[in-house]
C-alpha cells in the first residue's frame, strides 16, 4: 500500500510514526476501553431497535490512536451508546448487525481481507448505516465508500483549506476555513460516483472532502481528510453519526457561559490607541463609560450571565508583604465623588443575574514554578500561593464583593497540582476551575468537562473559544462544542482592543491584529470590535436559539447531574423511545428521512426548537420525565 498515510499534526510538525505513537502511546487507548462506562442497555419494543455504535479503531495504527480517543470521548459526550472494536490485531469485524450504526476510526481498514469487508458491504447495502470518519480506503468498499477510481486514489496534501458547500448541520454551511486555521492536511484525489451529496471541498473547490452517498438501503457519510484526529472537530464526529441514521438521538447538556477575564482588575488611566483616536478617554474611563455598559447591552440582548473575573494586582509578587495598591490606584468619578475604580465596579458587576470570580491575588499562574523565585524554594512558594490567595479572600470581604468565589480561572491558562491544593485550602468556596480545552495537560491544559484530575474537590469546565472577532475558526470551534453536547463556553478581555502589535510590538499573536476600533465607523457593517462580538452572538441565536445561558455555578449543577444520568435511546418506524437513568436532560433529535415528529404524541417533553434543514429536521426537546415518548409520521404525511 502506499505510504502517504500521515496525519496533519505530522505534517506540520515533520514526523512519523514514532512522533504520534509519542504523543498517544497505546496505554491511553487502554485507558480509554477500560474507563468506558456501558450506557443503559433495555429491550428494545415491538419494531424498534437500539441506537447503538460500532466504532472501528486500530491500536496499531498511529493516526488512529489520534483519531479514536476523540471519537470515543465525543459520541460520550453525547450519550450515545457505543461498542469499540479493535481491528488491529487481527483485522476482523465484528458482526455489525445488531447495531444502527458502524463508524470507522481507523484508515487501516484497507488491511481487512475481502470476506471482512464484505461483513460492511452486505451491513450497508441492506439497510446498515456507515460513518467513515477518516480517508480510507478498500477496493472491496470502495463503492459503499462513493469512490469510483477502481486503484487506490493518489494520496494529497491539502493546502487550501477547507470550505463547507452543503447543509450537514445548523450554521455550517458557507463556512470556509483557509490554511491558517486548518493548516495541511491529507486526503485523497478520490473521484466520486454518480449521485453522492458533497458537503464539503478543499478550500480551491478541486478535491471533495466529505460527502453522502447511498448504497443499497444504507446510509454512508465519507470524510476524505483526516482533521477529526484533532480536539476541534469532535462535534462534527457526533453529527456525522447522527447524519448516516434515518432517525437519531443524541443528549445535550443545553449550557451557554460567557466569562470575562481581568475585570474588574487594575486599570492605566493613561490614553492608549485604539481607544484614545476613537473616544479621546483613558483606559479606565474607557472600561467605565464605554466598554461596560457596552457589554451590558450584549447582555440585556441576548440574555448573557457573565462571570467577571478579578485578579486584584499585577504586581508579580510571590512572597509577602502584599498589598493591594494597584487595586485601589484608579478612581472613577462619581456623583461628583472619586472613588475606587475597581472596588466600584465589582459591586457593579456582580448584580443582578451575574456572578464574580477569582482570578487569583495576583495574575501570577498557581504553578510552582511560577513563585520558586529568588531562591524560594518548594514549601516556601506553596506556603507564599496560601499566604497570597488568603490575602484575597481578605481583601474580598472587606470590599464587601458578596459570597466568597464559586468560580476560579487560572491566570494565562495555567496551574499545578500544587496550585489547585492551595486553591483549595485558601478558598474552599471554590468548585469549578475554568482552564482550557486545548494546550499542555501537564500545565493545566486539555481540560475535559468533569472533576478536575488533580484535585478531587473541584470540577473543571474548560472554555473552548474567546475574542471578539467573528472569525472563521471562532465559528468552527464554537460549532464543534455545539454540537459535541450542546454547550459554548466563550470568554473575552476588556484589555483585547489595546492588544495590538502597536502597544506590543513583541507579540506574536496579538488579540487584536487589525487595531480594530472600538465602535468604528457606523456606516461600516462589522467594523468594530463590539459590532464583530454582536454579530458572532447574533449568529448563534439565529441557528441555536435553544441555547440557555446562565451563570457558571448554575451550570455546575446542570454539568453534575448531565454526567450523571445515562441514557438509552429505541428507534422505530412510528416513534422513538429514550430512557433517563436519573435526571431529565435535553435532547436533539434528527430526522434524516423526511418523516417528522407526531407533535400530538410526544410524551414526557417539551419541543423547545425545531430547525428544518435541507435534508434534515433537527428537533431540540425538554426531558420532564425519565421516559419520553415520540411519536413519528411517515414522510409527506
Amino acid at each position: 500500500m502506499k505510504d502517504y498515510r500521515i496525519s496533519r499534526r505530522e505534517a506540520l510538525l515533520l514526523g512519523g510514526s514514532a512522533l504520534i505513537q509519542s504523543l498517544l502511546p497505546l496505554p491511553v487507548i487502554d485507558e480509554i476501553k477500560e474507563n468506558h462506562v456501558p450506557r443503559m442497555r433495555l429491550a428494545a419494543g415491538p419494531g424498534e431497535s437500539l441506537q447503538r455504535v460500532l466504532l472501528l479503531y486500530d491500536s496499531a495504527d498511529p493516526l488512529s490512536q489520534m483519531l479514536y480517543p476523540q471519537i470515543s470521548m465525543a459520541l460520550d459526550y453525547a450519550k450515545i451508546a457505543h461498542d469499540d472494536a479493535d481491528i488491529g490485531p487481527d483485522a476482523r469485524v465484528a458482526d455489525p448487525s445488531s447495531y444502527s450504526a458502524v463508524a470507522v476510526a481507523a484508515e487501516s481498514i484497507w488491511r481487512l481481507s475481502d470476506e471482512e469487508a464484505l461483513k460492511i458491504k452486505e451491513y450497508v447495502a441492506g439497510g446498515g448505516n456507515l460513518a467513515v470518519l477518516v480517508r480510507a480506503w478498500n477496493p472491496v468498499l470502495r463503492e459503499v465508500f462513493g469512490i469510483q477510481d477502481r486503484q487506490e486514489p493518489e494520496g494529497i496534501l491539502i493546502e487550501s483549506g477547507l470550505r463547507f458547500v452543503a447543509d450537514f448541520f445548523p450554521g455550517l454551511q458557507g463556512l470556509a476555513l483557509e490554511k491558517q486555521y486548518v493548516g495541511m492536511f491529507s486526503a485523497m484525489a478520490a473521484t466520486t460516483v454518480d449521485g453522492v451529496q458533497v458537503l464539503a471541498t478543499s478550500g480551491d473547490g478541486q478535491y471533495p472532502l466529505l460527502w453522502r452517498h447511498k448504497f443499497g438501503r444504507g446510509r454512508v457519510l465519507y470524510w476524505n481528510m483526516d482533521l477529526l484526529a484533532d480536539r476541534e472537530f469532535r462535534g462534527f464526529a457526533v453529527q456525522s453519526v447522527l447524519d448516516v441514521h434515518t432517525s437519531a438521538v443524541m443528549a445535550i447538556a443545553n449550557v451557554g457561559l460567557f466569562h470575562v477575564d481581568d475585570f474588574p482588575a487594575p486599570a492605566s488611566t493613561r490614553k492608549l490607541e485604539p481607544v484614545a483616536g476613537e473616544y479621546d478617554m483613558s483606559v479606565v474611563d474607557f472600561y467605565y463609560k464605554v466598554w461596560f455598559p457596552d457589554m451590558m447591552r450584549l447582555a440585556r440582548k441576548y440574555g448573557l450571565h457573565y462571570l467577571w473575573i478579578i485578579p486584584f494586582n499585577y504586581n508579580g509578587l510571590v512572597e509577602p508583604p502584599w498589598d493591594f495598591d494597584q487595586w485601589v490606584h484608579a478612581k472613577i468619578e462619581l456623583n461628583g465623588q472619586e472613588v475606587p475604580f475597581c472596588v466600584y465596579m465589582s459591586h457593579q458587576v456582580a448584580q443582578g443575574e451575574h456572578e464574580l470570580a477569582l482570578h487569583g491575588y495576583d495574575h501570577q499562574s498557581l504553578r510552582l514554578d511560577w513563585w520558586m523565585r529568588d531562591g524560594i524554594g518548594e514549601e516556601e512558594a506553596k506556603q507564599n500561593m496560601i499566604s497570597a490567595l488568603e490575602e484575597a479572600k481578605q481583601r474580598w470581604q472587606e470590599d464587601g464583593l458578596g459570597p466568597l468565589p464559586f468560580s476560579y480561572v487560572p491566570p494565562n491558562n495555567l496551574y499545578d497540582a500544587a496550585g489547585l491544593e492551595a486553591l483549595h485550602e485558601a478558598f474552599p468556596s471554590v468548585k469549578v476551575v475554568g482552564g482550557m480545552y486545548m494546550g499542555d495537560f501537564e500545565h493545566g491544559g486539555s481540560r475535559e468537562f468533569g472533576p478536575e484530575p488533580w484535585n478531587d474537590d473541584l470540577f473543571s469546565i474548560p472554555r473552548w473559544t474567546h475574542g471578539y472577532f467573528d472569525e472563521p475558526f471562532t465559528r468552527l470551534v464554537a460549532l464543534s462544542e455545539l454540537n459535541m453536547f450542546g454547550v459554548w463556553t466563550h470568554f473575552v478581555h476588556p484589555d483585547d482592543i489595546f492588544n495590538t502589535k502597536s502597544n506590543y510590538p513583541t507579540e506574536d499573536e496579538p488579540r487584536n491584529p487589525y487595531e480594530a476600533p472600538w465602535r468604528g465607523d457606523p456606516s461600516a457593517p462589522n467594523d468594530g470590535m463590539f459590532d464583530q462580538l454582536d454579530h458572532l452572538l447574533d449568529w448563534n441565536q439565529e441557528h441555536y436559539p435553544w441555547l440557555r445561558w446562565m451563570t457558571t455555578q448554575e451550570a455546575y449543577t446542570e454539568f453534575v447531574n448531565y454526567f450523571d444520568t445515562d441514557a438509552a435511546f429505541s428507534l422505530g418506524d412510528d416513534g422513538i423511545t429514550i430512557s433517563l437513568s436519573k435526571h431529565p436532560t435535553y435532547l436533539l433529535v434528527r430526522l434524516n428521512d423526511g418523516r417528522k415528529l407526531d407533535l400530538m404524541h410526544v410524551t414526557n417533553a417539551q419541543i423547545i426548537n425545531i430547525h428544518a434543514g435541507e435534508t434534515y429536521t433537527q428537533y431540540v426537546l425538554k426531558c420532564m420525565g425519565q421516559e419520553v415518548r415520540l411519536g413519528l409520521l411517515a414522510s409527506g404525511v
